[in-house]
């Protein structure tokens, strides 16, 4: 059994899967694309997403760049683990998080650097790792070394082949 504001859920489900115009007149991605990049950000490291909210009820999301969610150079008063990695959390409880440090031209050593903190509700935080972790690691990272020497290996064996055919 459902009702009218199932129907109109799923009309708002099926626009957020269309996509949509932007008030420049381009598309905004499907969600399909996102869905892939979402996918494969979180394999390679973690993800950040932000959320803005649009005048019309609308949400577009951003990916943000995990390398430049982070604390800079900062004095911690207080509690110093609260902010840590360019996330602060409530300094009893690190599940809960209150902000996110972003600095959108990464340079937080620049004395002309200036940083954002985002609302903890206005940010997605996807990442590979227990709960009360603020951040991941790639999931490759443990064999990172030996794909490179694996890399190395085919490519002597690519012209070692080449020259056998000479």
């Amino acid at each position: 059994r459902h009702s009218a504001s199932d129907e109109t859920a799923q009309e708002i489900l099926d626009e957020f899967m269309d996509g949509y115009d932007r008030p420049n007149g381009t598309k905004e991605k499907p969600w399909e694309v996102k869905a892939n990049e979402w996918v494969r950000r979180v394999f390679r490291d973690e993800m950040f997403v932000r959320k803005f909210y649009r005048p019309d009820g609308r949400i577009i999301t951003r990916f943000l760049n995990p390398q430049w969610i982070t604390s800079g150079v900062q004095t911690y008063i207080g509690n110093p683990t609260a902010a840590s990695f360019g996330i602060t959390t409530d300094p009893d409880d690190v599940e809960k998080v209150i902000s996110y440090t972003y600095w959108p031209h990464y340079n937080p050593l620049a004395s002309s650097a200036v940083s954002v903190i985002i609302p903890a509700k206005e940010i997605i935080h996807t990442k590979t790792t227990d709960s009360d972790a603020k951040r991941s690691r790639p999931l490759l990272l443990p064999v990172m070394a030996d794909l490179v020497e694996f890399n190395k290996l085919l490519k002597n064996r690519q012209r070692y082949h080449y020259l056998r055919t000479l």
